[in-house]
């Protein structure tokens, strides 16, 4: 069994920050493995600090969901999903070309090869974020 978290980051405008992974061009939540000695906040704070470069406190537990073995190579995944909501500074200290911004109806029109999970998964756990707004 795997773990991962991840962070489904917005703002107070309800922008959506998303991650773009250059070697196969889609977007992903910021956020990874579970490693033995964390707990998945502990986790995600480690991945946000790596991938962002800055420190944030993480919001809300939103969903979490198990991901077959059939669909790894590595096996089954459970995953946690947190909302961390972006303040304006925040927003300023974000230290990564990598991160893109997206409003909710731009998000939706991208196609499907743009998700690296089913999209309509994808979205519905951004859309429950933003309704925490």
């Amino acid at each position: 069994m795997n773990y991962s978290s991840q962070a489904i980051i917005v703002d107070e405008d309800r922008n959506i920050y998303l991650e773009r992974n250059r070697k196969i061009w889609s977007l992903s939540f910021i956020g990874g493995k579970v490693e033995q000695w964390e707990d998945y906040e502990s986790a995600l704070l480690r991945e946000i600090r790596e991938e962002l470069g800055i420190h944030l406190t993480i919001d809300k537990l939103l969903a979490w969901e198990i991901q077959p073995e059939r669909a790894f190579p590595t096996g089954s995944w459970i995953s946690r999903y947190f909302v961390v909501v972006l303040s304006e500074s925040e927003k300023k200290s974000i230290e990564n070309e990598t991160i893109e911004v997206y409003d909710f109806d731009t998000l939706q029109r991208l196609d499907d090869s743009e998700f690296p999970i089913e999209r309509v998964s994808f979205l519905t756990q951004v859309q429950r974020a933003l309704d925490l707004l």
